[in-house]
């Protein structure tokens, strides 16, 4: 049952975020579709083979569901990014230890195994934080291979704030013009 949830959420979050990729949005359908799914798999488990652990299911949902829309209605998510992770909720509340056996399993918190949605949406911060870091090296590398200025016009000669801060600067071709 725990593969079949992992395998589900899976496919659904590839198709989410070439849907994402593609369209800038993400159908309410498939959250329509998913969260049923999650919901029905991770219920029929536990009924079946773990009934002690409904009222954490309960908190690791109720916990992560609260997080998700207040990150939606502060502006800190979209509603895409907020159903994801309340579907995630739904489908992989506890850890998968039995799929997957961590490098170091001393180093698992309890609160990572019971509200395992967090801990999904810890990672998805780190990995956000270093795709810009990504970023800035690639546009680094790129304007030093092409010997161009990384910064066009007047802000060329600006201070670092103002090349950051500006609002009132563009982007152009590439590069901020003012």
């Amino acid at each position: 049952m725990i593969a079949t949830s992992v395998i589900v959420s899976l496919i659904v979050m590839v198709y989410a975020s070439w849907q994402d990729y593609v369209s800038r949005e993400v159908s309410n359908k498939v959250w329509l579709i998913y969260a049923p799914i999650a919901l029905i798999l991770t219920l029929t488990q536990l009924l079946l083979f773990e009934q002690s652990l409904l009222s954490w299911y309960a908190l690791s949902v109720g916990v992560t569901f609260g997080i998700a829309l207040l990150l939606f209605y502060t502006g800190g998510f979209g509603g895409a990014d907020s159903k994801a992770l309340m579907c995630i909720a739904l489908a992989l509340p506890f850890a998968p230890l039995a799929l997957f056996t961590p490098l170091i399993e001393s180093a698992i918190s309890p609160q990572s195994q019971i509200i395992y949605p967090m801990t999904i949406f810890g990672n998805g911060v780190l990995f956000a934080a270093a795709s810009g870091i990504y970023m800035i090296i690639r546009n680094i590398v790129w304007h030093k291979r092409r010997r161009t200025p990384m910064f066009a016009g007047s802000l060329r000669y600006q201070s670092v704030g103002k090349k950051n801060f500006s609002p009132h600067y563009r982007l152009q071709n590439g590069h901020l013009q003012d």
